[in-house]
């Protein structure tokens, strides 16, 4: 798509239409644009990945004496046209050699100077020299693309210099947002229990090397199952130093803390080198027990990377630990006691070690079990509490251990509930279920009256 950038132009009638029509006995011109250059060609990344803004700065000198027609700038990616723009300029410039700027003739649009050398002429021994720039934004860029411009390019013009040679067409890579310099250093899960989510504190450590951090890092989070979170971390703000004396002498980034660490890689401003640090901890996730979470910083692919996506300082690793919790309150037995359930190891559906669950302080030689259900509660039972959500499921009759008939609170109940999880016997005990288990036993001499006693509850997540 052509789009037109209009420069007001004096009125002219071109030497060329002069003897066109007889009117004139002014020489043709050759329209020579060995004189018009296109001196410069920035390109720089966007917010938007893909996205680059390119400066074409174009020049030309009042050797250049007639232009029929508007400069024509016109940018590539890799050798193909993306855009162009349309220059208007005067017809016939007054003045070629100047002493002094105020000496060449305002050109709508374009700065003037009076600068190298004029070969001939007469008005001083430099020569005028006209400047502007054409911007454009481009889209679908790839990091390290080839992007040049041209002035003229379009095959109109007789020219005495081809098109695209000689001082005609410059370029330039499109930059790669490196970010070998900015490291994840920590990933810490920690866990809700009651929740089952997982609170992501992630550390990111950054030192500039001199560039500037122009886009949002993104940060990928992909667990073993699957599951995947992106977010974009602040942006820092032009950090263009590396080196520092003090904190002080590192440049702001939003977001971002800073530090003045010992020993400068390179560059000037100091001993030490600027590093800022981040945070990350707004984040949760629902996990399973056993599960890896994986942090990579920029792994979509959008950006050119110097470290492989999830190599070196790219990439961190937590493991999801297992997420138990006690919770409900247990009933007071005949001995004065109040039983709690304990355990030891993690519950899994794969795990070869036993995820073992103890009531303890109960009545020795009695007889319960434990039962259980996916959901909490705590609703009035049997003169305590229940504390597992209907329907409740029940394991195998046990006897606690010690001497029948004793009264005091030397008993205890256990069980290897990972045998049960792998036994196959309950198909709802799967990796990523929750469980909610209380024990209940006989107690004749119950207070209450009801011949019972329960503990207080365990909740848990099955893991892998």
């Amino acid at each position: 798509m052509r789009s037109t950038t209009h420069v007001v132009a004096r009125p002219f009638v071109s030497s060329l239409a002069l003897l066109a029509l007889g009117l004139g006995a002014s020489p043709a011109y050759a329209e020579s644009y060995c004189d018009i250059a296109v001196e410069a060609i920035a390109v720089a990344p966007t917010a938007t990945p893909g996205r680059f803004t390119v400066d074409v700065d174009v020049s030309f000198s009042a050797a250049q004496p007639v232009f029929t027609q508007p400069l024509l700038v016109r940018v590539f990616v890799e050798g193909a046209p993306q855009d162009e723009v349309l220059l208007d300029v005067v017809g016939v410039l007054s003045d070629r050699c100047c002493s002094s700027g105020a000496q060449c003739d305002d050109v709508a649009g374009w700065n003037k100077s009076c600068e190298s050398s004029c070969s001939s002429g007469s008005g001083g021994p430099r020569e005028c020299v006209y400047r502007r720039r054409a911007s454009f934004v481009l889209d679908g860029v790839a990091p390290l693309a080839w992007v040049s411009a041209t002035v003229d390019p379009d095959g109109l013009h007789d020219e005495s210099c081809a098109p695209g040679a000689s001082n005609n067409t410059a370029g330039a890579a499109a930059p790669q947002l490196s970010f070998g310099d900015l490291e994840l250093v920590s990933l810490e899960l920690t866990s809700s229990p009651l929740s089952g989510d997982f609170a992501v504190a992630i550390g990111v450590r950054l030192v500039p090397g001199g560039y500037s951090l122009s886009v949002a890092p993104l940060v990928r989070l992909e667990s073993s199952g699957g599951s995947v979170l992106e977010f974009e971390l602040v942006q820092g703000q032009s950090i263009s130093g590396n080196c520092c004396n003090s904190e002080s002498d590192c440049p702001a980034a939003g977001g971002f803390t800073r530090d003045c660490h010992t020993g400068c890689p390179g560059g000037v401003g100091g001993i030490g080198h600027c590093v800022y640090g981040l945070i990350e901890s707004s984040h949760s996730l629902p996990l399973v027990p056993g599960e890896t979470l994986t942090a990579t910083i920029d792994p979509d692919g959008l950006y050119f990377e110097t470290s492989a996506v999830g190599a070196g300082n790219n990439s961190v690793t937590a493991l999801a630990a297992e997420s138990i919790a006690s919770y409900c309150t247990g009933k007071l037995n005949s001995a004065g006691c109040v039983s709690a359930l304990s355990y030891s190891g993690a519950p899994s559906v794969s795990a070869p070690a036993p995820f073992a669950i103890a009531a303890l302080d109960v009545l020795p030689g009695r007889n319960g079990l434990l039962f259980y259900g996916a959901q909490r509660a705590s609703a009035p039972f049997l003169g305590g509490v229940l504390c597992v959500a209907q329907p409740v499921r029940r394991t195998q009759l046990q006897t606690s251990s010690g001497a029948p008939g004793q009264l005091d609170c030397s008993g205890a109940f256990a069980m290897d509930f990972n045998a049960r999880i792998q036994s196959g016997v309950d198909p709802l005990l799967v990796a990523g279920a929750f469980v909610a288990a209380q024990q209940w036993y006989r107690d004749p001499g119950d207070p209450a009256g009801f011949g019972t006693s329960l503990s207080n509850a365990l909740w848990f997540q099955i893991g892998l």
